[in-house]
């Protein structure tokens, strides 16, 4: 061997280092498979477990899945089969009263909570209500006009009676008034008031009947029945008794419609995706009445500052949506190729403008952290900011990006933990560390759906998964293995010059510090052409001095250990978990 000109020279391949002017971006650095970065030092992720004891229901799949607290009680609301489970409830699996057959089954499922109610919709399904029992219908659909007769002998004069029926939900609130019905009778007569049939599956609580009194424009109520079994009032009601009693409210009470994208913003209910063309499209924005989700006006009264409205998308922008996120004071609309703002209060103010040329491929892939918004675009993964650039983050994967079809990119979901954007499509996983703007990948992680719990002062953040067409959930990081499958990590440095760029280098030595555990680690040397020089095995329980933690690989590089550059690849499939590499380095000097 030639003798070395220098002597020799320690590098580090981990990559990782914070001082950026000195190494290539981390994003660059490395491949981590199965990997976190710690500080200084890279961990092996936690395990999957499932939730529960079986399966749900079985040949089918979640389709919707979230976390809430409701008062002091954590719920995870699960979609599925056409029902909504709560699968942290005291008893496993507990179906949500009444929710059967309120959804539609292998649609995707969005839910959103307003002033502590949890609303739930798929697109098709009308909106349902959740609490931590039930699952009721928000809003029924108008009554048809009801019957008249004469009842007989009364006190009413002789007049026209006109009347107005609504019916009550299942929290009593009023749906729109059905058509009016009128009826002119002589002196001394009542008059008979049957209600239309009761539409099956609406979630009635009962019924309020009004009338117009002589001279009046407004109906007034004559009264609640507040059951679903009593079919007939009869009416003997003076004028001076009924024109005291609260009007009926005229303004535009239309439902809010079925929709496949729901959030919550500043008391408000918003929507989109309406997939009934009988109620709405796909290319409008819904916003109900300020804390009255249940209501969406198709004309609101622009003075009343509480109305909701319906906003739709125009221009050279316009397109189906995509996604929607309530961020500070605006409401971001996504389509696939533009990201555009909603802003105002009320519906004389609401207008949407343009942001930027970027879209969203999925709705389930926005996610907040901080000031930043998340999203993956047609092209790849987007970040923005307060006062930032709109930035593209994941440029260093774009290869890999656009591999990926583009059903399947329609299909990609998102989470945020740990300071981590982790996205998750049927064939695969990556992960963006904010702090430092790190790409990783997880395998075995087929999840279509998922949620994250917040930090509730004594419990830490969980996270909870469903694998695409099955019906199971999972709590991810909270084992050491995949359901009993081991964890196999993968470690890629990038290529290393040692700092001198165009020269011939020879390595000496090949190292690395592990925490001490279990398994054996394969440690692979190549050169910057990618040809494998070595391959080296370690066993991780090695203990190289009593009561030590740390085991040191330090091993001799063949002759052949010479090139411009060089890349370090580990690999471990450990079954007990607790693998952690805090350094890999090598010992080297110019080979000329």
């Amino acid at each position: 061997m030639p003798r070395p000109l220098i002597t020799l020279r320690q590098s580090s391949f981990l990559g990782l280092t914070d001082d950026l002017a000195v190494e290539a971006r981390p994003s660059q650095a490395s491949i981590l498979r199965n990997l976190y970065r710690l500080r200084e030092k890279l961990i092996v992720r936690g395990g999957t477990l499932p939730l529960g004891d079986a399966a749900l229901y079985p040949n089918t799949q979640i389709d919707g899945m979230a976390w809430f607290r409701l008062s002091g009680v954590d719920v995870l609301f699960t979609a599925h089969a056409g029902r909504v489970l709560n699968l942290l409830h005291t008893v496993y699996p507990h179906e949500q009263t009444n929710s059967s057959g309120k959804l539609t089954a292998n649609r995707n499922t969005s839910f959103a909570v307003v002033d502590g109610r949890v609303y739930a919709s798929d697109g098709l399904s009308p909106v349902i209500r959740l609490t931590s029992q039930r699952a009721d219908r928000a809003m029924p659909v108008p009554p048809a006009v009801p019957t008249l007769a004469d009842g007989g002998a009364g006190a009413l004069p002789a007049a026209t009676f006109s009347y107005r029926l609504v019916w009550l939900s299942a929290d009593g609130n009023e749906t729109a008034a059905s058509p009016t019905a009128s009826i002119t009778l002589g002196a001394s007569r009542s008059v008979a008031v049957t209600r239309p049939a009761m539409p099956a599956g609406q979630d009635i609580s009962g019924w309020r009947l009004y009338r117009l009194p002589a001279g009046s424009t407004l109906y007034r109520v004559v009264t609640t029945i507040p059951d679903t079994t009593t079919g007939v009032y009869l009416d003997n009601l003076l004028d001076a008794v009924i024109s005291v009693n609260a009007a009926l409210n005229t303004s535009d009470r239309t439902a809010f419609p079925p929709c496949e994208i729901l959030i919550e913003h500043e008391g408000r209910l918003v929507g989109a995706r309406c997939a009934d063309s009988s109620q709405g499209d796909m290319f409008t924005v819904y916003l109900s009445n300020f804390r009255e989700p249940w209501y969406c006006p198709v004309l609101p009264t622009l003075t009343d500052p509480n109305q909701g409205t319906r906003i739709s998308i125009v221009g050279a922008w316009a397109g189906e949506i995509t996604g929607l996120v309530s961020h500070g004071d605006r409401i971001y609309v996504f389509t696939a190729g533009s990201m555009n703002a909603l802003i105002g209060d009320q519906p004389l103010e609401f207008s949407l403008k343009l942001v930027a040329p970027h879209g969203c491929v999925a709705h389930r892939t926005i996610q907040k952290l901080h000031d930043r918004l998340f999203w993956a675009g047609a092209d790849g993964v987007y970040m923005a900011s307060q006062g930032q650039p709109l930035r593209r983050i994941s440029d260093d994967l774009e290869t890999a990006f656009r591999a990926i079809p583009a059903a399947d990119r329609a299909k990609m979901h998102a989470f945020i933990w740990d300071s981590k954007f982790f996205l998750c499509w049927p064939t695969g996983a990556w992960w963006y560390d904010v702090r430092y703007d790190i790409w990783g990948e997880h395998t075995g992680w087929l999840w279509r759906t998922s949620a994250t719990s917040l930090f509730q002062g004594t419990v830490n953040p969980r996270i909870f998964a469903a694998k695409e067409g099955a019906a199971r959930v999972h709590e991810l990081e909270t084992g050491v293995t995949d359901d009993g499958a081991p964890i196999a990590t993968d470690f890629a440095s990038r290529d290393e010059d040692m700092g001198q760029p165009g020269r011939e280098k020879r390595l000496h030595t090949l190292g690395a510090l592990f925490r001490l555990s279990s398994g054996t680690v394969t440690a692979r040397l190549y050169r910057g052409t990618g040809e494998l020089i070595q391959t080296i095995t370690y066993d991780l329980s090695t203990l190289p001095a009593p009561g030590a933690a740390i085991t040191r690989m330090d091993e001799r590089v063949t002759e052949a250990g010479r090139d411009e550059f060089f890349k370090i690849r580990l690999t471990h499939d450990d079954a007990l978990g607790g693998y952690e590499i805090l350094a890999v380095d090598g010992r080297w000097s110019l080979a000329t």
